[in-house]
Formats: structure tokens, C-alpha cells, sequence
């Protein structure tokens, strides 16, 4: 895997070119353009995973066959396509890859490109009663959006990936918005959505299902409910372990496609029980208590703050951070900073993108944090936080997918 891994990534000059005139005439050719089960493609700057997971799990409760691809992984590429829960094996994505290689026919493609044609040509070998699909980049010109969906979904609009998708929230909703079909419906999980949204589903005919104005939730003191349009609703719903707001987003696709995917309430509860997604408020508590989160814009440092505030704590909460430079890492340290007793910021030197220790300090001086120590890796960061750890401390580690995967194998190789 790690040969192939290697050779995919030196096939296009660029490690993102967002456009789509190779990838659809290639996948066209080698029949990956369509699917006879129903397809959700899912979109937005926070909580595609979530949605995906919450959908794959209440589906699979209900007995369906199911196929997840999302990105980016954290340790191993095999997390990028589950079916049914269970990542696809070395042999699958060996086999895809020849194939996509043997009848490229030379074609320049980008690394995820090609891993995206590999997994569709996996997918369409299996016997699959629905695809769920993550759109990787923005929407319109990422290579998920060569399938059509038959249900489109917006998670959130927030500010990220700016240099790709515009500076501010109108222009990355055009950008998001890029996956709606004509006459299909699209779910919005934003409650306060840019007018692109709106504009983009008008222009289609599709109708728009928007959370708190067409669907919403009341939260009771063990359970909550979920209303729907057309008197539609579940109650005595589990509080999921996945942010409320997405599983709710999630049973708004789940009755639109109700009448070819039939699903049951003891399903939904079953589903919504059993699923959990790893690396967002993921705990450890040996040897020392840890929070990994993958949040990495200021949308997501600002629900982490939420549930880091809502768990009461003895001692002190260190941070180990690491970010991307090109991110916007002013707003992604700000909701954090009334959580975090003691920074322990680590540089990322194993990735091109990686911000510096030493930049990373300089924001937080800005923001008047006194305490804050640069090392020259995340794992240097992390063994000095650890020796600082009394027992009634925690450590979050958050910033960046990289961030959190350095850690966990750190962790892992020091049982």
C-alpha cells in the first residue's frame, strides 16, 4: 500500500487541482460515473463526518448494505471506505489502483483523484443498498461531485480552505453549493446558511430543508425529539455521543429517502446509540487523561471550547497544538483561550503546510497568553505536557488531523 501510496502522489504537479474535466472523461470511460442505490453527498466546513457516521450507522442498524468514503484519514489511508463499518482491505485498494492505473491511458491525476476513482471502482463491486460520499474540498469542482446524489447535504458554512474557496461565507456556499442536483433535495444543517444557499436551490428547483427553520429539536431532560415538515417526528431519542445538531441534519436525509430506504424508530435509536466517531472529543484516560479533537477552524475550536467548558474539571486543561500555516490560526486559538491553563505548541516539520512552534507562539502572544512553550514537533510538545500532567490534569490535543495522528501513534508506541 505504502509503494502505491507514493507512486499516486507524484502523478499530477499539484497536490489540489480543482478541476473536473479529467476525472469525469476518465471515470465516464470506465463506467465509475453512476450508481443504482441512492447516493448522499455531503458537503460544509464542519460536520460531514458526523452526518456520514450518523446516516451509516441508523442505515446499517435498519439492515442496509452500506458504503462510506470520507478523507482525510488519520493513520491508516484504508479509514477513507468503510462498508459496512469496516475499512476496505489492502487487497481491495490494491487491485482498484491497478486497475485505475492500467486505463488512465497516461492521464494526469491528482492523489485524490485517483484514490477517488479507486474507491468507486471498489464500490461499485459490492452489493450496496445506499453510497454515502464526503466531499474532500469546497463542492463544485471536488471529484466526489462527478456522482449525482439524490440527496444533497450543507453540514455548516464556515471560514476555512480560503485560498480555494473565497474569503467569506457567500462565496464558499456558492462553492458547497455546487453539489446540489436539479430537482433534488438538499438538507442544510446551518441554521443561519449565506443566501448562495438559498440562490443555488432556487435556480435548481430543489427543495431546501433547512435546520430550525424545517426541522428542529427539543432537548427534555434524558431524551430529545426530532420534528420534521409534514408532522413527520421522533421522540424519546438518545442524546448522541455525535454534536445533536448533525444527527439531526442526518434524519432530515433519512426521510427523504424513506420511501426506497424504509427506516424504522427502534433503528434510528439503535443507530443513533451506536455511533461514535473517532478524534472528535475522543478520550483516553491512561496514562494520563487526553482529548483528541481534530477541530482545526475556528467553527469547530468553538464547539470544542462548548464541550470542554461543559465537563467539569479539578485540575488544569494543557493544550498540545499544532496547525496548517495557510490556516486561519488567529480564530482557531481564540474560542480556546478561556479553556487552556498552559500551551504546549508543537511545529509539524513532516508537513509541508505545517506552521512553525515559534509562529504558532507568536499568535498566542498576540492574544496575550503567558503561558505557552514552543517545541520544535507536536511529539516534543507532548512528552513535556505529559511530564507536567499531574493526575488531576487533562491534555486536549487539537489543531490539525496531523496534530491528532502524531499523538495517537506517540500513544501508541509508548504503552
Amino acid at each position: 500500500m505504502h509503494t502505491w501510496l507514493d507512486y499516486i502522489n507524484t502523478l499530477h504537479y499539484r497536490e489540489i487541482d480543482l478541476d473536473l474535466s479529467r476525472i469525469i472523461s476518465l471515470a465516464g470511460k470506465l463506467g465509475l460515473s453512476d450508481f443504482s442505490c441512492p447516493v448522499v453527498t455531503v458537503a460544509g466546513t464542519n460536520g460531514k463526518g458526523s452526518v456520514i457516521k450518523s446516516l451509516e450507522s441508523i442505515y446499517l442498524a435498519s439492515g442496509y448494505q452500506v458504503a462510506a468514503y470520507t478523507s482525510p484519514h488519520l493513520l491508516f489511508f484504508n479509514e477513507r471506505l468503510r462498508f459496512n463499518n469496516s475499512p476496505m482491505s489492502d487487497r481491495d485498494f490494491t487491485e482498484a489502483f491497478t486497475f485505475i492505473e492500467k486505463n488512465r491511458n497516461q492521464q494526469a491525476l491528482s492523489f485524490f483523484e485517483f484514490t477517488t476513482l479507486a474507491c468507486l471502482y471498489i464500490c461499485k463491486r459490492l452489493a450496496l443498498d445506499v453510497l454515502l460520499l464526503e466531499v474532500g474540498l469546497g463542492g463544485r469542482l471536488d471529484a466526489v461531485n462527478i456522482i449525482d446524489p439524490d440527496v444533497s447535504v450543507i453540514t455548516t458554512i464556515g471560514i476555512d480552505h480560503t485560498d480555494w474557496l473565497g474569503s467569506d461565507r457567500e462565496s464558499i456556499g456558492r462553492e458547497k453549493a455546487g453539489i446540489f442536483r436539479a430537482y433534488h433535495p438538499v438538507i442544510c444543517g446551518d441554521p443561519n446558511p449565506p443566501d448562495s444557499i438559498f440562490e443555488a436551490a432556487r435556480l435548481l428547483k430543489s427543495p431546501i430543508f433547512q435546520f430550525r427553520k424545517d426541522f428542529f429539536i427539543v432537548k427534555n431532560k434524558k431524551t430529545w425529539e426530532w420534528n420534521g415538515p409534514n408532522g413527520i417526528y421522533y421522540d424519546s431519542l438518545p442524546f448522541p455521543r455525535l454534536k445533536i445538531q448533525n444527527v439531526a441534519t442526518s434524519l432530515m436525509v433519512i426521510t427523504q429517502l424513506q420511501d426506497c430506504l424504509p427506516v424504522r424508530k427502534f433503528s434510528v435509536i439503535s443507530g443513533i446509540r451506536e455511533a461514535v466517531l473517532p478524534d472528535r472529543f475522543e478520550q483516553l484516560e491512561k496514562p494520563v487523561s487526553v482529548i483528541f479533537d481534530v477541530a482545526h477552524n475556528p467553527q469547530a475550536t468553538q464547539y470544542l471550547a462548548e464541550q470542554l467548558h461543559r465537563t467539569s474539571y479539578s485540575g488544569q486543561t494543557f493544550a498540545v497544538f499544532g496547525m496548517l500555516k495557510d490556516k486561519d490560526i488567529l480564530g482557531t486559538i481564540t474560542p480556546m483561550l478561556s479553556c487552556i491553563d498552559c500551551w504546549y505548541v508543537g511545529g509539524l516539520p513532516e508537513v509541508q503546510r505545517g506552521a512553525s512552534g515559534k509562529k504558532l507562539v507568536d499568535f498566542l502572544r498576540i492574544k496575550g497568553v503567558k503561558h505557552c512553550c514552543n517545541f520544535v514537533s507536536v511529539n516534543k510538545a507532548l512528552e513535556a505536557a505529559i511530564a507536567k500532567c499531574a493526575a488531576q490534569d487533562r491534555i486536549v490535543v487539537f489543531g490539525s488531523f496531523y496534530t491528532v495522528a502524531i499523538a495517537k501513534k506517540f500513544f501508541s508506541q509508548n504503552r
